[in-house]
């Protein structure tokens, strides 16, 4: 229920600048950037507004390195879900 609740936000939030990767089951969602974004500084910008999102190209190690996202959602309620996906959504707008 949070991953959908999270995929639903983000693509309404932030659907111009990411695309969730699907998945069934886990604790996290892979949200692939729009070309030209940097995973790492858009991480940092997220961090300077109190969201912790991790970036995936610095694990990767094939290149050219996935511009990614990793984000958490297990153990927030629906309504922090909702605000994280606000706040990633102004912070990407920033880089456009």
């Amino acid at each position: 229920e949070r991953r959908e609740r999270l995929t639903a936000a983000l693509a309404a939030e932030a659907g111009d600048d990411l695309a969730v990767a699907p998945i069934d089951r886990g604790m996290y969602l892979v949200a692939d950037l729009r070309p030209g974004l940097d995973d790492v500084a858009v991480a940092e910008a997220a961090r300077r507004r109190g969201l912790v999102v991790r970036p995936l190209s610095p694990m990767h190690i094939a290149a050219p390195p996935r511009r990614a996202l990793i984000l958490g959602f297990t153990g927030f309620p629906p309504q922090a879900l909702d605000a994280a996906a606000r706040t990633l959504g102004a912070v990407l707008r920033g880089f456009r």
